[in-house]
């Protein structure tokens, strides 16, 4: 029906119609980023890898945190992110910002458990390729989710052995 609708106002001289807006593929880009959030909160975090380029890159910028540290393809990506969110770690977002072949998701990173819980910003910046994820880096405060998962890792300790 769109079309029908498009190429009825270009016969009518409107050729413009014949094209879709831009946004709706800045849209797309948001909803790539959008799924794979949505997959991870679910613990399916290869919901999106049907989007990815072959190639994806993923730069989580320390190593010794969940999600963390690079990684390059498909495989390599969905490993490092199982074991971030099979970690308790949750990457929550709440604006996705489309810019052409780019989109910036803000939100936070948190996890919870024996009291620990903490909630730290997080930026994302997806960049976009012929449809698909090619690259992913992720820039939070790293020295602010060691320390928390250090103590939280202390509490749960703690914890089994008051338990014991």
């Amino acid at each position: 029906a769109e079309l029908h609708a498009r190429l009825e106002s270009a016969l009518a001289g409107d050729l413009a119609s014949l094209w879709p807006p831009v946004h709706r593929r800045v849209d797309r880009h948001a909803e790539i980023a959008r799924l794979w959030h949505d997959g991870f909160a679910n613990g399916d975090v290869s919901a999106s890898a049907q989007f990815w380029a072959d190639d994806i890159e993923w730069r989580g910028w320390n190593k010794e945190l969940p999600g963390g540290g690079e990684a390059t393809g498909k495989a390599a990506v969905e490993d490092r992110c199982a074991r971030a969110a099979g970690s308790g770690f949750q990457a929550v977002a709440s604006e996705y910002i489309p810019h052409g072949n780019r989109v910036v998701v803000i939100g936070e990173a948190n996890t919870g458990g024996a009291g620990t819980d903490f909630r730290l910003p997080h930026v994302q910046i997806w960049e976009m390729d012929a449809g698909k994820a090619k690259r992913v880096d992720v820039l939070t405060d790293t020295l602010a989710i060691a320390r928390a998962l250090k103590q939280r890792d202390l509490a749960l300790g703690a914890a089994t052995r008051d338990a014991a």
